[in-house]
């Protein structure tokens, strides 16, 4: 009997040993515990109501830049990240309402001229019904049509410039987004006063500031923010009154490439976040902004998204000061 038993316990430890032989993968693991943050009062802009005439529209458009393309694709990132960012900046108190947002403008690739012509009455089609727009660009020619567009609904636009170049080239074979400015110059110049800021060092032929100095433009290089930050301001203050509104573009390459690694010519030295950050307070406080663009973020060059960031950063700071 007791022989008896012992042979049935063998087979029962045999048999069970042989289960454990053939246990499949998923019985061999515990599945991990994810703890997801659960905080409703964590409010991102994406979840905020749209602001009452404030827009925001893509411009991807990079066939113009004479590096390497991948502008067209900072729109889409540039809106993840200021979808995705919380809704409260210590310095301005909390962002009550996010930008209507238009989507991208419908281009055409390669066909610049017919490209232009859309820019240019989507955005006076934005002007006339926002108080601001704000554009995502795309390389720095679409700033172009855009001010075009602006033309249309007010007599005279004074730009804000802030860029490591002068954008005032005359070229005769390839493509440069580097001579926008100059091209609206020639239709447009007793419309349009500028002052541009942030002119890097050695980065720019000495004809273009002796052309700027023709066309009456104003310039300030990296030094000159560092040391002649008064005389800018009142260069700002005459820009003020001499147009009734006013236009920021931001060509991220102004800013040191420690801090914007992203874009096809990189500054260094450059500005400082915070020095950009000063200028645009002014300009925002003190003048009839009526729109603003960021251009040439190159993702495929950037580093840990840090150009991304800190430009949508920048973006989400014009939006609250215009809303506020």
């Amino acid at each position: 009997m007791v022989l008896d038993i012992l042979l049935v316990l063998i087979a029962i430890a045999t048999i069970m040993l042989s289960w454990c032989s053939r246990l499949e993968a998923k019985d061999l693991f515990v599945k991990p515990y994810y703890k997801v943050l659960q905080d409703p009062q964590d409010k991102r802009i994406h979840e905020k109501e749209p602001c009452n005439r404030i827009g925001l529209v893509g411009v991807p458009w990079d066939w113009s830049t004479g590096g390497d393309p991948g502008a067209r694709h900072a729109p889409r990132l540039l809106r993840d990240n200021i979808y995705a960012s919380p809704d409260y900046s210590p310095s301005k108190g909390q962002l009550p309402c996010k930008p209507k947002d238009y989507g991208d403008i419908i281009l055409y690739p390669r066909n610049w001229e017919k490209t232009k012509r859309i820019i240019r009455e989507a955005s006076r089609k934005l002007f006339e019904e926002n108080k601001f727009t704000l554009f995502l660009g795309g390389d720095h020619s679409i700033t172009g049509p855009i001010l075009e567009g602006l033309l249309e609904v007010y007599d005279c636009v004074g730009l804000v410039m802030l860029d490591a170049h002068f954008d005032l080239r005359s070229i005769s074979g390839g493509v440069t987004s580097g001579s926008w400015l100059y091209e609206l110059y020639q239709t447009h110049r007793n419309r349009i006063k500028t002052v541009i800021i942030g002119i890097g060092e050695y980065s720019n032929p000495s004809y273009l500031a002796n052309r700027a100095k023709e066309l009456g433009i104003s310039f300030y290089g990296v030094r000159d923010v560092w040391t002649r930050i008064e005389e800018i301001y009142r260069d700002l203050k005459d820009l003020k009154e001499t147009c009734q509104v006013h236009y920021i573009t931001l060509d991220i390459d102004h800013l040191d490439s420690t801090y914007a690694p992203g874009v096809n010519s990189p500054s260094s030295p450059g500005l400082h976040p915070r020095e950009t950050i000063q200028i645009l307070d002014y300009v925002l406080n003190n003048m009839n902004v009526k729109g603003a663009d960021i251009v040439e973020i190159v993702p495929i060059k950037d580093n840990g998204n840090r150009t991304i960031r800190l430009a949508s950063k920048l973006a989400l700071y014009m939006l609250h000061g215009v809303i506020i």
